[in-house]
């Protein structure tokens, strides 16, 4: 539409004026070339909303007011490990669903008492068999199309389920690219493509050349018509690939005020619905929660440098056990701020309490190899999750 205009000039119409249409109108009305000015910053000002919402401290922060919405009165869930997406419909399904009652789950044939540490580890086997079963694709995912799914409105129990996990200590669901996700959160495409602007410099011909011919887009890529070809491809993404399903997962997403704040605050939000590696596990996020007693033995303080050098040489697979294994979860508890105690005891075996955050270990081996073929025994058990109360 400007081909004549840089690629910088457009992107700074469009972050100014915020939409597509607003940009193109601006840019269509001016006479003169259209210079960016290093004194804009009052022109910019007068372009913003008067009143915006406050600024959110953390996303800790702005979950716990959320969780206010949540009831002190709990819904018991009997679940079989074996079945956990049909036990888990029924639930969301019924007529009656309320969602501010939290969960309370029960796995059937075994003997786990939930006080958190169960239904967190709940809703990280649901979310896995929803990613594996309703979404598509590798670094990111998009939600599976068809008929069946629209009509039953799969995706909008899927998002209420989404919201459940994050406001009851569970995972949230980083699977979304990041224009994906600024639709998602605020329904709005052009929200989606300013998302996404930033990014058009990094754009280089050979990685958009597969693109441009799924897209329909037939122009040669150029540094003058990036914008326009970046403009495309998100919206045969997120807009011309089944809306309906998005918006179904918006729906679902809404419940409890969730959605709102996720267009109040999209950068708070963001790590818990696009993956990154800032957000993946590490050793050293895991190792940097860990709280040891203040006063150890000898004894003690050698095991704990064994369990330290264990998970620094540890796989990002074994992590996810061991965080699994400790707090019923993947991903680390509470997003990272809370704390997994670590105990030491006379006893010969390897404990964990999933709604405590606990792990007791025995305060002595015989050697690191010992302590290492014991850990990685327990935590790649494949029991069932829970063999005790």
């Amino acid at each position: 539409m400007f081909p004549e205009k840089s690629s910088s000039i457009l992107q700074h119409a469009l972050t100014c004026h915020g939409s597509v249409s607003r940009a193109a109108l601006s840019l269509s009305s001016q006479n003169l070339p259209y210079e960016i000015d290093e004194d804009e910053d009052d022109d910019e000002s007068l372009l913003k909303p008067t009143f915006l919402p406050a600024k959110a401290d953390s996303l800790e922060a702005v979950l716990k007011e959320l969780q206010k919405g949540l009831s002190t009165q709990k819904e018991n869930l009997r679940v079989d490990e074996d079945d956990i997406l049909s036990d888990a419909m029924a639930y969301y399904k019924d007529p009656n669903f309320d969602p501010r009652k939290c969960l309370r789950i029960l796995y059937s044939g075994q003997p786990a008492v939930d006080t958190g540490g169960v239904t967190r580890h709940f809703f990280s086997q649901l979310l896995e068999v929803i990613s594996n079963m309703f979404f598509h694709g590798s670094s990111y995912k998009s939600p599976v199309y068809n008929a069946d799914i629209v009509a039953s409105g799969m995706m909008k129990y899927i998002g209420t389920i989404i919201v459940h996990s994050i406001l009851q200590g569970g995972p949230g669901f980083p699977v979304f690219s990041p224009s994906v996700y600024r639709y998602i959160a605020t329904g709005d495409i052009d929200t989606a493509m300013v998302a996404q602007a930033e990014d058009v410099s990094t754009l280089d011909q050979d990685e958009c050349a597969s693109f441009l011919s799924e897209c329909g887009l037939a122009v040669v890529l150029t540094n003058v018509n990036k914008m326009r070809v970046i403009q495309g491809m998100i919206i045969h993404d997120v807009i011309s690939r089944p809306k309906i399903v998005l918006d179904q997962l918006g729906e679902g997403l809404a419940v409890l005020g969730f959605r709102a704040k996720m267009k109040d605050y999209p950068e708070i939000f963001e790590e818990l619905f696009v993956p990154s590696n800032e957000s993946r596990l590490s050793a050293t996020q895991l190792v940097d929660v860990l709280q040891f007693p203040s006063e150890m033995s000898e004894d003690d303080r050698t095991v704990e440098n064994y369990l330290k050098e264990f998970l620094h040489k540890a796989e990002i697979e074994m992590l996810e056990n061991f965080v699994s294994f400790v707090t019923g979860s993947t991903s680390l508890p509470n997003f990272g701020l809370s704390k997994i105690n670590v105990k030491f005891d006379n006893a010969p075996s390897i404990f964990a309490s999933t709604c405590l955050l606990s792990l007791t270990l025995p305060n002595h081996f015989e050697s690191e190899e010992s302590f290492s073929l014991l850990l990685k025994a327990v935590i790649g058990s494949a029991r069932k999750s829970f063999n005790c109360v």
